[in-house]
């Protein structure tokens, strides 16, 4: 019987360049208590493949590539200030990446990952 599967994984170590503004400002934080931002940068993205596959000649086994890319990384959000030392931030990130894979003489090219991620963060701030 030929069956066959693919699996894989991927991580990611991401940079941003932050611009904020901040609203409401008080005696308690001067900063303000509401603060839209954006962030944008590059990410490096490690992301493998495993081939488990059940045809017929050389290509019966199981075969695996990894490969290190570069993605494109843009988080909108806003922060809210609770205390002069802990915030919430909601934010939603979105990152885009087009990785490949190359094992021997196969080369494997991914459709482009348009991924979103919505984050809700508490923050304690030193």
């Amino acid at each position: 019987m030929n069956s066959s599967n693919v699996s894989g994984y991927e991580h990611a170590l991401t940079f941003l360049f932050m611009a904020h503004y901040g609203f409401m400002p008080d005696s308690e934080v001067p900063t303000g208590r509401i603060n839209p931002y954006i962030g944008v940068g590059p990410a490096i993205v490690w992301t493998g493949l495993e081939f488990k596959t059940g045809a017929p000649a050389f290509f019966n086994g199981t075969h695996g590539s990894s490969a290190m890319n570069v993605a494109l990384v843009v988080e909108p959000g806003i922060r809210w200030v609770c205390l002069p030392n802990v915030s919430i931030d909601t934010a939603v990130r979105y990152r885009y990446s087009q990785p490949s894979w190359t094992e021997g003489p196969l080369t494997i090219k991914a459709n482009p990952l348009n991924q979103l991620a919505f984050l809700l963060r508490a923050n304690y701030h030193f």
